[in-house]
Formats: C-alpha cells, sequence, structure tokens
C-alpha cells in the first residue's frame, strides 16, 4: 500500500490510478 505516494500525488493518482495498481503490489 503506497498511501504515501498517492498522497503526494494525488492528482496524478487518479490519472494514473492504474500506475498506482500495479505499483502498490
Amino acid at each position: 500500500m503506497n498511501g504515501d505516494h498517492c498522497r503526494q500525488t494525488v492528482l496524478r493518482c487518479r490519472k494514473s490510478v492504474d500506475m498506482i495498481t500495479w505499483e502498490g503490489k
């Protein structure tokens, strides 16, 4: 779970939700 990363780039996290999906794994 990369909550910190998503929080810092909350804007990018929503746009690249796909990238975060495999990154969180």
